[in-house]
């Protein structure tokens, strides 16, 4: 799963500009089994919308490789335990290490 992770955020940082959604989102509203079910273009976008929303939150700026292993392993696992939780919910629950 790790390797497929990095594998996807390394494909969305050389395709950055090619990811679009159909429609617009509001990340407030995002179901997490409707998270799960995205592009996987899509999910990793989201996932770096997640690390700025809690770095503007948090003052921290940094995006490392393992915290963004560890942010995507965290939501994924949240989301598929909890589908009809929203992604905030995902966000809230998230570690506070």
């Amino acid at each position: 799963m790790k390797k497929f992770i990095m594998a996807v955020l390394a494909a969305a940082f050389l395709c950055a500009p090619a990811v679009s959604f159909a429609e617009d989102m509001d990340m407030a509203k995002i179901k997490c089994k409707d998270f799960l079910s995205q592009k996987e273009n899509d999910i990793v976008t989201i996932v770096i919308w997640v690390d700025g929303y809690l770095s503007a939150k948090s003052g921290d700026t940094v995006m490392g490789e393992e915290w963004m292993k560890k942010l995507s392993m965290n939501l994924a696992g949240y989301c598929k335990q909890n589908g009809d939780k929203t992604l905030m919910d995902a966000i809230n629950a998230l570690p506070s290490d």
